[in-house]
């Protein structure tokens, strides 16, 4: 149904411009939306359209996207241990400078700084409970950050069992 005089609009985004907005039938013109993102996460949006006889809106259709950031890996290796073990978290990163990248805990254990920030490793204090650990890297234009588990375990109770 409808008129044809059709109003499409991007909208729920956090990126710029927004909203953007697209009079008209379906076109070549009115087919995309370009979107710019300040930040690195997951987006969702929505794209809206109505008559001009038509309110309010119907949802045209939904999408995410998810988009990187300077941070390309954080991992804790191994991934599992033993109350009273230890693990070596490492990163990659692209684009930060000494100091801009530290790493911090859930238990209060001491931070890490992430130097040098482009790659490297640092093993973790003894542990005897699971801990999260986060790489947050920032060079002013916002913080970036990324998690790793080290999940801490019991060891195994051996009993010996004597000959009979």
């Amino acid at each position: 149904g409808g008129d044809g005089n059709y109003t499409y609009e991007r909208f729920g985004m956090t990126g710029s411009p927004s909203p953007a907005t697209c009079a008209g039938q379906p076109s070549l013109a009115c087919r995309n939306f370009t979107t710019s993102y300040g930040t690195t996460g997951t987006k969702s949006g929505n794209v809206r359209i109505r008559s001009a006889g038509l309110t309010p809106y119907e949802t045209a259709c939904s999408n995410s996207v998810t988009i990187s950031g300077k941070i390309i890996s954080f991992e804790g290796k191994p991934p599992v241990i033993f109350s009273g073990g230890t693990a070596t978290l490492s990163w990659t990163t692209s684009g930060y400078l000494p100091g801009q990248c530290i790493i911090t805990n859930n238990r209060g254990l001491p931070n890490i700084t992430a130097n040098p920030p482009a790659s490297g490793s640092s093993p973790t204090t003894v542990l005897t409970a699971t801990t999260i650990y986060r790489i947050t890297c920032d060079d002013g234009t916002g913080p970036e950050w990324r998690d790793a588990t080290i999940i801490v375990g019991s060891p195994p109770t051996i009993k010996e069992v004597p000959p009979q």
